[in-house]
């Protein structure tokens, strides 16, 4: 009974081996010989890397007026539209990144909360038709979010007083925006907490820590050293 028992276990045994060694010689012969060198080779050795610069001059231009027009926001190089956008996963999510997701802002604007304020696009004087349909498509997914795109060709970038303007003109339109949504978070979390008996105000006692709020001055400031941040 034992031996009657074994054969058919066996003989299951056998076939699922066969079935996986027919699959994996099939993935292997519908891979093309170069794919299959390549997996052999060494990503160190037989790639080898040396650091170039992030920027190029143009960029590093553009970076500068960024940084004059916009103090105390945060400006991102070359962000892959992935990193700061999600969604539906109706379809393949790799197929929206092989479209879209792996397209870069030449630059980002964010605020110290880094939620994005403007995205930047550079435009070269000669560029292909391949890179041109590249950019409608990064311009035409950036405006669906609503995420304003300033583009800069490399020929004219704008002064720092226009840039100083435009995003004075996109701070002015997002405050209200923001301040909608701090009121409705704020309701959110007082909902969930139970009403505002609830909710404990952000402690100002320092007895637990090593360090205590700087007195004021005479003049009655306790920051005198810090400059005054521009606007």
């Amino acid at each position: 009974m034992d031996q009657l028992g074994f054969a058919p276990n066996a003989a299951l045994v056998t076939s699922v081996l066969l079935l996986v060694s027919m699959l994996w010689l099939r993935r292997r012969q519908g891979q093309s010989p170069r794919a299959r060198r390549d997996e052999r080779l060494d990503t160190v050795q037989s790639w080898p890397a040396q650091v170039v610069r992030v920027m190029t001059p143009l960029q590093r231009s553009a970076y500068e007026l960024l940084r004059q027009a916009v103090p105390g926001h945060l400006i991102l190089v070359q962000t892959p539209l992935s990193q700061f956008m999600r969604v539906s996963t109706r379809y393949s999510y790799t197929e929206w990144y092989k479209r879209a997701g792996r397209l870069r802002t030449s630059f980002l604007v964010c605020d110290q909360q880094s939620s994005v304020i403007a995205a930047i696009a550079l435009r070269s004087t000669n560029e292909t038709e391949r890179e041109q349909a590249r950019h409608l498509r990064l311009v035409r997914v950036l405006e669906s979010t609503g995420v304003p795109v300033l583009i800069w060709t490399e020929a004219a970038l704008p002064d720092l007083s226009q840039v100083r303007q435009r995003f004075a003109s996109l701070l002015s339109e997002r405050a209200p925006s923001v301040s909608a949504e701090e009121a409705e978070s704020f309701e959110q979390r007082r909902h969930l907490a139970g009403g505002p008996e609830s909710m404990n105000a952000e402690s100002t006692d320092f007895a637990a820590f090593d360090t205590a709020p700087a007195p004021l001055d005479e003049g009655g400031s306790a920051d005198t050293g810090r400059s005054p941040r521009l606007a």
